[in-house]
């Protein structure tokens, strides 16, 4: 197969394999044709951006052994994808036990967050936009806080408009991801170096790209 070219921002790794039916997306991704997008360029498969190229490889012929005049059964892998997001207040305590509602496309999902303030549900890969909202306010149950959610519209984290976009997930606002690193990204990226004990520069280097990927840990 030829290389692909990702044409659309909400592209990862598992809708590449789905595209080209592949059960197992490490297939696409650990290939060595790959290895520079792997270990250099885009590190996380989940977080690829229009315009990337990878490589297809040809699909593989498995045999399997089967009894004659019985039964046979097989379990055939299915790729799965979640809305995983952690809820924290402005203060960066996590939100435990806190009723959400999730809807995307036609379907609802309800119920709590987790003790870690986590609310992962399973979604279809081919899922784009949704809304999440969460009643956070015990004395004031009414309350509500509403979210659209873009999924997989998250860009890689070595790129202005990945930076951009987790800098407003966690609350550094940059306004509007127009790709484009002005004063006001500066003064976001500063703003996190600073709450997070980073060298506070205005530059997204190494540890601060790392500390906007893995902010909790």
């Amino acid at each position: 197969m030829p290389t692909y070219k990702i044409k659309k921002d909400n592209e990862c790794i598992l809708t590449i394999a789905e595209k080209h039916k592949f059960k197992k997306w490490e297939k696409i991704y650990d290939h060595p044709k790959n290895e520079f997008l792997k270990t250099t360029h885009r590190k996380d498969p989940m977080c690829l951006k229009k315009g990337d190229e990878i490589y297809i490889p040809p699909k593989e012929q498995k045999k399997e052994a089967c009894q004659i005049y019985k039964i046979n059964k097989y379990v055939v892998p299915v790729l799965k994808s979640y809305f995983s997001i952690q809820l924290r207040d402005h203060r960066d305590q996590i939100l435990a036990g806190v009723n959400y509602k999730l809807e995307i496309e036609n379907k609802e999902f309800t119920g709590q967050s987790t003790q870690e303030g986590v609310v992962e549900e399973e979604i279809s890969l081919k899922d784009e936009f949704g809304y999440l909202t969460i009643w956070p306010f015990k004395d004031f149950p009414e309350k509500e806080i509403r979210w659209r959610v873009k999924l997989g519209h998250l860009d890689p984290v070595n790129t202005t408009t990945g930076q951009q976009g987790r800098l407003n997930n966690l609350g550094s606002q940059v306004g509007f991801i127009d790709n484009e690193k002005g004063p006001v990204t500066d003064q976001a990226i500063k703003k996190f170096q600073q709450k997070n004990n980073l060298t506070v520069s205005g530059e997204a280097n190494p540890d601060t790209q790392e500390k906007l990927t893995n902010p909790f840990e």
